[in-house]
């Protein structure tokens, strides 16, 4: 199998360094063994584990960067249980190779570390950032991650002996204890300390909005008006499988990897009192959750309908027949190719459990999947949406699962006689918050966006006469 080449993410660059990607990583350790007063040796495979569509960075010769693929394999399996995804890995490795860009583009080494602090690579490198963040070619955001993931590579390197003591002469940073505010299982602020670095973006400061929600990441529920508008324009476009994934979203709160490994099976089981499917999903369930987390998604009776319709259908029944065999049954939506539109953890780990003990290769590339169907799709729609309603702000996948919060907090909050505390524990039930801290952020949302408008609207109202002519 051949590997996959992969650009850098960074436009300015005049570095050739980038990314393959393996088709499998399997690691192998020598084994020795005395044969007749001589040292035969053998290899076996020294962990069990391996990663799909694994990450190399080469360097602009073409040769690869030693230093930070050893650092790579490090993550992968550095533990046995809750390894990092390799979803994680690409994001570090991506982030590694632009800091490689950095280096090549400059020629520095990585470990050019001088008495003078502002001469030291990773300082340089802070200065770099900060001019593309002020410049709008990277947002804050981004900007914090690649500091602090090349602080994380420098930290790690050093503790687990990739990078001797000796080789700094000086230190790419200082560590810092930083005191922050949260809010605890109750609601209460309080204050707790936290190891940081000054490495951190200086004159930045990542500003709350009323507009967003933070809740694995910056979410924007969509307002009712936006909402029929996106609805109208699904029920216009063709991919039915599509159609289903955006409903199961907006009707439930589930992510983009449990919409999309829904399995069939499941559908059939019979509804609650309340015409409900109460679907269970994560671990055991083969339907895939943020970081495997069990929970149950409510689905109303006509969704549940719609799609065993779909999944009974001769569209959904010829994509079934043009499943790759790496492919399991039971998915709900694949797509025109047969392939899924996100891979379940139970497909990569068949697929892992079943590489040959020897050194021969797969004999078909398996590719993991992640949703970019989807967001390739919603950009699309996007697009159309716009030519009749310029204003229609760009929405992303996830930002459906704030709707779907949003809209279950307003229904819960016009029933009769329900606290305020009632429906804040149901909402947290049915997002599946391990932190009640993420659902009082709805809470807050609700109650901070409507008095922005609200305001907003009053002092337009109010100015608006000194500037119109009548």
């Amino acid at each position: 199998m051949s590997p996959i080449n992969i650009n850098s993410t960074d436009n300015t660059s005049k570095s050739l360094a980038h990314i393959v990607v393996l088709p499998a990583l399997v690691l192998y350790a020598p084994f020795f063994i005395s044969r007749d007063g001589y040292l035969d040796y053998t290899f076996v495979r020294s962990h069990e584990n391996c990663a799909i569509n694994y990450p190399v960075i080469l360097k602009s010769d073409g040769t690869p960067w030693e230093i930070a693929n050893i650092y790579l394999t490090l993550k992968a399996t550095q533990y046995s249980i809750n390894q990092p995804s390799i979803k994680i890995i690409r994001g570090i490795a991506d982030d590694l190779l632009n800091f490689l860009r950095f280096l090549e583009d400059r020629k520095i080494h990585y470990l050019h570390f001088p008495e003078n602090e502002k001469l030291r690579v990773t300082y340089r490198f802070r200065k770099h950032i900060q001019e593309l963040v002020l410049s709008g070619d990277i947002k804050y955001s981004t900007a914090k991650q690649r500091l602090n993931r090349i602080v994380n590579f420098y930290k790690e390197c050093l503790k687990n002996g990739l990078i001797r003591a000796s080789d700094i002469p000086h230190a790419p940073f200082t560590a810092v204890q930083q005191s922050i505010r949260v809010l605890d299982g109750r609601g209460f602020k309080r204050s707790i300390k936290i190891e940081s670095h000054n490495l951190q973006l200086q004159g930045f400061k990542e500003s709350s909005s009323p507009e967003f929600i933070q809740d694995g990441g910056n979410l924007r529920p969509l307002p009712l008006e936006d909402q029929k508008i996106l609805l109208h324009a699904l029920l216009e476009t063709d991919n039915r499988a599509i159609q289903l994934i955006f409903y199961v979203a907006l009707f439930t709160g589930a992510r983009i990897q449990t919409c999309c490994t829904l399995q069939q099976k499941q559908l059939n089981e019979p509804l609650d009192t309340k015409k409900m499917l109460r679907l269970r999903v994560g671990a055991g369930t083969n339907i895939d959750t943020k970081n495997q987390k069990n929970m149950t998604l409510l689905i109303p009776e006509w969704l549940v309908t719609d799609l065993n319709i779909y999944a009974k259908s001769p569209i959904s029944q010829h994509r079934q027949n043009k499943r790759g065999k790496h492919v399991s049954e039971g998915y709900v939506f694949l797509t025109n190719r047969g392939t899924p539109y996100y891979t379940s953890q139970k497909d990569i780990i068949n697929f892992s459990n079943n590489i040959p003990s020897t050194e021969n290769q797969p004999s078909e590339i398996f590719r993991v999947q992640e949703g970019t169907t989807i967001r390739v799709f919603l950009e699309g729609l996007i697009k159309r949406i716009r030519k009749n309603h310029p204003n229609f702000y760009p929405y992303k996948f996830h930002d459906l699962r704030a709707t779907f919060g949003m809209n279950l907090l307003e229904a819960l909050l016009q029933i009769e006689g329900i606290t305020p505390n009632s429906a804040l524990t149901i909402l947290q039930q049915r997002m599946g918050h391990s932190d009640i801290a993420t659902t009082i952020r709805y809470i807050n949302y609700r109650a901070h966006y409507k008095l922005y408008i609200d305001t907003q609207n009053s002092y337009e109202e109010e100015i608006l006469q000194y500037v119109q002519r009548h």
